[in-house]
């Protein structure tokens, strides 16, 4: 794989993250060089590692080293749903034969860290969860932030409301994503840490539904063992999709880190509210033009049905 791009993948391992490394794994010209898992998001660090470790020896990747980090956020005790994080951790009752690989003794930051520094070649960084790893690692060693060739980002409504209050009514804050809402301190080191960003948004994702004609579809057309995988868990998904409630949040931020071209683009700096307030924690907000912040690109359009066929025809690569 000399001529292929090096790829580092942050996830907390939900449904969406399975079928993002699943994407990932199948793509030409992506070199995985390592899997870092968040403990502050839908998974618990040692589920969602199990997890990954478990998906890559699927997708042949056996190989691929996967840290553990931390299960609290930079700042406050923010977690999704229990009942989410269960079923997340059951792997929705999915089995897949076990890699006999245990997770890495490095921790998520040190592999995260270690990882880019040691790429001969500036590697690709996808973020898909809570962004904890990713912003401890930028505040430990901050030329990070220039070590790696882009950082996609799925986090954040920019000008749509968020999904936090929508999916769970107990919580007032209908503005907030939730990897944004979670840990809004890491959200926010990591857009002002002047790495290039490409943030891809729910303004983005709300416009890329995943579909009953879709689920039809790539149940039709599976053929590889990871295909059959994410067949498997779009239909754990399955109540949401027939509602209109299932989005491709993850496999697009990250197909999108391997085609940008499917997508359009807008200059934007951006921050996170950081402050305690329950209904505006982790809302995006637009900074004013200066010299100490970097612009990032937000996706805010895409081409969804190439995006759709990408995903299709790269799960079933021969």
């Amino acid at each position: 794989m000399n001529d292929a791009v090096p790829f580092v993948l942050d996830t907390d391992m939900g449904a969406d993250d399975f079928m993002a490394l699943s994407l990932l794994l199948r793509c030409s010209g992506v070199d995985l060089r390592a899997v870092t898992v968040t403990g502050t998001g839908l998974s618990h660090a040692r589920s969602g590692a199990r997890s990954a470790l478990d998906i890559l020896a699927l997708g042949g990747r056996p190989d691929v080293e996967v840290g553990e980090g931390s299960h609290a956020p930079l700042e406050g005790d923010r977690q999704f749903p229990a009942s989410w994080r269960k079923s997340t951790d059951e792997r929705f009752g999915i089995q897949l034969p076990r890699n006999p690989r245990d997770p890495s003794t490095k921790s998520a930051v040190e592999l995260l860290t270690s990882t880019i520094l040691a790429s001969a070649r500036k590697p690709v960084l996808v973020a898909i969860g809570p962004l904890t790893n990713v912003a401890q690692a930028l505040l430990e060693t901050p030329r990070l932030a220039h070590q790696v060739e882009a950082i996609w980002i799925m986090g954040g409504a920019v000008d749509v409301p968020g999904n936090v209050h929508a999916t769970d009514p107990t919580l007032p804050n209908t503005v907030a994503e939730w990897n944004f809402y979670i840990d809004p301190k890491a959200a926010d080191v990591v857009l002002r840490s002047g790495a290039s960003i490409s943030l891809v948004p729910l303004d983005l994702t709300n416009q890329a539904p995943v579909t009953p004609d879709f689920l039809r579809r790539i149940e039709g057309a599976a053929a590889s063992p990871l295909a059959r995988f994410v067949v498997d868990v779009l239909k754990a998904q399955e109540p949401a999709i027939d509602a209109g409630q299932y989005s491709f949040w993850d496999p697009l931020a990250a197909g999108l880190a391997v085609q940008p071209s499917l997508a359009g683009y807008s200059r934007e700096s951006l921050g996170v509210r950081t402050d305690p307030g329950p209904t505006t924690l982790g809302a995006v907000k637009r900074l004013g033009p200066d010299t100490t912040t970097r612009y990032g690109d937000t996706l805010t359009e895409g081409n969804f049905e190439a995006f759709q066929d990408f995903f299709v025809a790269t799960l079933n690569r021969r």
